[in-house]
């Protein structure tokens, strides 16, 4: 199972960061929380670690529905975007696959659900 779909850009981590941001909306996505993996490392275990970001990602509409069919499918949203910085000094952008996961539950419940998700995800990882 794939469980994140990830690629490498041609940018820094600070700009993938920017651009993950600023296409959301054009996705009709927010960005609803943000933990910079970094700092949580440096602060909390006295550790340096690469500039690392996850970012997670949400369609209030699309939860809506998916909560409105099953009550505790909230426990896998919002869908978590990590970015992190390469030895390289790029960007790798990981996504968590969350059509996977769904298609591994067997409900046919979220079958429609799923192929809206998937294209949206599948868009919006090839805009990057």
């Amino acid at each position: 199972m794939d469980y994140a779909l990830s690629r490498d850009l041609d940018c820094t981590f600070n700009e993938a960061v920017e651009r993950i941001k600023a296409l959301a909306p054009e996705h009709q996505l927010g960005v609803v929380f943000e933990i910079d993996v970094q700092n949580t490392i440096k602060t909390k275990l006295g550790e340096d670690f690469r500039p690392y970001v996850i970012l997670g990602l949400c369609n209030p509409k699309i939860a809506k529905d998916a909560i409105e069919l099953d009550a505790d499918f909230g426990a896998l949203l919002p869908c978590a975007v990590a970015v992190q910085e390469t030895d390289e000094g790029k960007a790798r952008v990981s996504f968590y696959n969350l059509p996977v996961m769904v298609e591994a539950i067997g409900n046919a419940d979220f079958d429609q659900w799923n192929a809206v998700v998937k294209a949206k995800l599948v868009d919006f990882f090839n805009a990057l």
